[in-house]
């Protein structure tokens, strides 16, 4: 599945992440920026928004982020 994250233009510890779907079946903002390494790192500098491969875990709980794609068209 493809997400869609987004960061705050102004990104400082504690700013949400916006991240979901296309059709924003799933959606959260419970990811700050600088949480999850992992994901801080897909950003290059000046990017606010990038387009990643992902799943739900197993347990419907957790968001996990493969890789970065490159820009879809929603």
């Amino acid at each position: 599945m493809i997400f869609k994250i987004q960061k705050p233009i102004i990104s400082t510890k504690g700013q949400p992440y916006l991240i979901y779907n296309e059709d924003r079946s799933i959606m959260t903002d419970s990811l700050e920026v600088g949480q999850n390494p992992d994901i801080d790192k897909l950003f290059d500098k000046g990017e606010y928004k990038i387009y990643a491969k992902g799943y739900i875990s197993k347990n419907g709980k957790d968001l996990v982020i493969n890789r970065k794609v490159t820009g879809q068209d929603w």
